[in-house]
């Protein structure tokens, strides 16, 4: 049986407005170790995801699936495989375009940094 957590009703509510971390007093009952793949139940007794779990911060779960979509080593490995696809494409986008690597990345830096100072991130 996979590790599972029972979250309050506040929890399930910034759930539902789209926040992904679920804080340590949000939780109503962990049956769980740190570093666990869990279920994450609702107080109402209904699925609402998987989630890493941590016995050490203040946000004890970050969710990874939603629903009945497991949250396993096989979900974890894709997502780490496409992440990794994504920034090999990304590269070869670079490497293509004869552009130096170190220009891209200033601009792409400079672009996020502007963003910040404005509050749009």
């Amino acid at each position: 049986m996979m590790p599972s957590v029972v979250i309050s009703a506040r929890g399930e509510q910034r759930l539902s407005a789209g926040h992904l971390w679920i804080y340590r007093a949000d939780i109503a009952d962990c049956r769980a170790q740190g570093g666990d793949l869990v279920q994450v139940i609702g107080p109402r007794g209904r699925p609402l995801g998987g989630a890493l779990f941590s016995d050490r911060s203040q946000i004890a779960l970050r969710m990874l699936s939603s629903g009945d979509e497991a949250a396993d080593e096989a979900l974890v490995s894709r997502r780490i495989d496409a992440a990794l696809d994504g920034r090999r494409l990304f590269v070869r986008l670079i490497w293509w375009s004869g552009v130096e690597p170190c220009n891209v990345l200033d601009s792409v830096v400079n672009v996020n940094n502007q963003a910040f100072r404005n509050g749009k991130t």
